[in-house]
């Protein structure tokens, strides 16, 4: 592994280190029962994970539930949803042997990005638009998923001696449509929770798998698309 890579993840892995001692230092949960059953859902959602092609990464449904905790938990909460379930989705059947590093740095990545859609939401709120609550979502989604992809491109890069941009510009090729839609249900998901209990929307659980399982299908069918049209196109 070149030694900027190792700086590079060494760097990620300690700020996402320091982030998370902070929130665990001011550790608050108000219901903890809710807490309990957004982590279970989010540590399975993990499990549900797309390699995509041409990538040694994965996608999952773990942002839905990093954008509710966003909108309805405390950042602890938040930080422990996002990097646990990270772990998992690391650890989960993996391709390839993951190694610790590797873990880490998923893990860090994701509390690196929960961090800077908490302060984005929370500057949102601050100008005096917390009324708000779709604006605040949107732009938190936003920061999320590009500062998500961002950190993980970059070591993708690294390793595979391409441009940031060509690996970044993958991500919003492949996901970004479907991220958009996992937003959309996240945020109906964080009305319901406002206006009839944060219970009611797990009904609509069956929705977000059924974005997977769509997703799923047409990461298949691109694949095997290109698959059959790389070797007849060659000159």
């Amino acid at each position: 592994m070149p030694n900027h890579a190792r700086l590079y993840i060494t760097w990620v892995i300690a700020a996402g280190s320091m982030l998370l001692v902070a929130a665990f230092a001011h550790w608050g949960c108000a219901d903890h029962f809710r807490f309990a059953a957004y982590l279970s859902l989010a540590l399975v959602a993990a499990t549900l994970k797309i390699r995509l092609p041409g990538m040694t990464v994965t996608y999952s449904l773990t942002y839905l539930f990093v954008l509710i905790g966003i909108a309805d938990l405390t950042f602890a909460e938040t930080v422990m949803i996002a990097s646990s379930s990270m772990i998992v989705q690391s650890l989960w059947r993996p391709a390839e042997p993951t190694t610790r590093a590797q873990v880490a740095f998923n893990a860090a990545a994701a509390v690196i990005s929960v961090a800077a859609s908490f302060l984005v939401a929370h500057a949102v709120g601050s100008l005096g638009f917390g009324r708000l609550l779709p604006l605040q979502v949107a732009l938190a989604a936003g920061a999320y998923y590009a500062i998500n992809t961002l950190l993980v491109s970059v070591i993708v890069a690294f390793l595979d001696r391409k441009l940031v941009l060509e690996v970044w510009s993958k991500w919003f090729e492949w996901c970004f449509r479907y991220y958009l839609a996992g937003v959309a249900i996240a945020g109906v998901i964080i009305a319901c929770n406002h206006y009839l209990g944060w219970a009611y929307p797990l009904l609509l659980l069956p929705v977000m798998y059924a974005e997977y399982f769509g997703f799923r299908i047409a990461i298949l069918s691109q694949s095997r698309k290109s698959l059959a049209s790389g070797p007849a196109g060659q000159p």
